[in-house]
């Protein structure tokens, strides 16, 4: 019999001018013992950030889903985005 006990996502909100601000987040997510199935991230873009800054996040953390949304509502992004 297959146990379904560790299979979890996590769904995370954000905007762009705390796009910096996640590194400690991030990293204590990507280390946690019991790894989650998905680690998703919504971030809504604005004119603050640049290809260079998505890039970046999206390199350093490949096993995160990055969401780059053009449309901010708020914590109801998670549903939005999927």
């Amino acid at each position: 019999m297959s146990t379904n006990i560790n299979k979890f996502i996590i769904h995370l909100t954000s905007i762009s001018s705390r796009f910096f601000e996640l590194e400690d987040t991030l990293q204590s997510l990507v280390k946690q013992t019991i790894k989650a199935q998905m680690i998703i991230i919504s971030i809504f873009i604005d004119t603050k950030v640049d290809n260079t800054m998505k890039n970046m996040i999206q390199n350093k953390y490949p096993s995160i889903h990055i969401q780059f949304l053009d449309k901010d509502m708020g914590p109801s992004s998670k549903v939005y985005a999927q």
